[in-house]
């Protein structure tokens, strides 16, 4: 059984600076519900993976295409006013706890994955099932579990049991929750090294029963990769990313994509 285990303390890393950022999206209806959850980390509570084996001295893809939009918004800067990004040089891995998914989550998520990868130009492995369930303090490097590496991203479905916080508020449910881990070594750029996304499915059983139940529920993973990915909610209804769900709408739009190829034009980091 695959368990999320705790770090070992490490002994003093010389010229290190850590910074775990969670940033999350939540998704309500009829709007989507965000906010932005900051935590930092002392540099002796985490091991630090040793350099990926996986990066490349270029980018290994690129994003199709798409006309220029300014309407998306970065949830994140770092301190060069570029976004915070992914390392397009090295493939994002990620794992996906079936347990509680609808019988098309599997497709849909592949599906969902993809479209994302053909406008961010970043390249994703799948690494097969999990047993990790979601949690909020969730380790972003994991060695008895996934090796010497970043942990890949998590993805899961939970349940109002699982995470009774979620119980429907003025707002509407909470359907969607994805959020990214920035790490940064002294004199080098901040990138994300891992995250998670959960889609709270009880909340969304009327939805799955419809006959368009799995465009809608892919939609929702849609807004939350785009939010692991580092995109926030822009001021164009037409968005995918817009605060406000829309019928319209259930894939990326002119800007989304405008702004997914930019997060997929990060600098490659060795170091990291």
């Amino acid at each position: 059984m695959i368990k999320n285990k705790k770090a070992f303390s490490y002994l003093p890393l010389i010229a290190l600076i850590l910074v775990i950022i969670f940033i999350i999206g939540l998704v309500a209806v009829p709007k989507f519900k965000s906010s932005v959850f900051h935590s930092k980390v002392t540099g002796n509570a985490y091991l630090l993976p040793p350099p990926s084996k996986e990066e490349s001295k270029n980018p290994i893809g690129v994003a199709i295409t798409s006309p220029p939009s300014k309407a998306y918004k970065f949830l994140q800067i770092g301190i060069d006013g570029s976004p915070i990004r992914y390392d397009p040089c090295r493939p994002v891995h990620y794992v996906v706890n079936p347990l509680n998914s609808p019988a098309f989550g599997d497709r849909i998520v592949k599906e969902a994955i993809a479209e994302v990868s053909r406008y961010s130009g970043l390249q994703f492995i799948y690494d097969g099932p999990t047993k990790e369930l979601y949690t909020t303090d969730r380790q972003a490097y994991q060695p008895l579990v996934y090796g010497k590496r970043w942990a890949p991203v998590l993805i899961t479905w939970s349940t109002a049991k699982q995470r009774p916080e979620l119980i429907a508020d003025g707002a509407g449910k909470v359907l969607g929750e994805g959020g990214s881990v920035s790490f940064a070594l002294e004199n080098s750029p901040t990138i994300y090294v891992s995250g998670r996304l959960d889609i709270e499915i009880e909340n969304l059983a009327s939805v799955v029963k419809e006959s368009d139940g799995d465009v809608r529920v892919k939609a929702i993973i849609l807004h939350e990769l785009g939010h692991l990915l580092g995109l926030d909610h822009p001021d164009d209804p037409w968005q995918i990313m817009f605060p406000e769900a829309s019928m319209q709408v259930t894939d990326f739009n002119i800007g989304d994509k405008a702004g997914l190829a930019e997060l997929g034009r990060g600098p490659c980091n060795p170091k990291i």
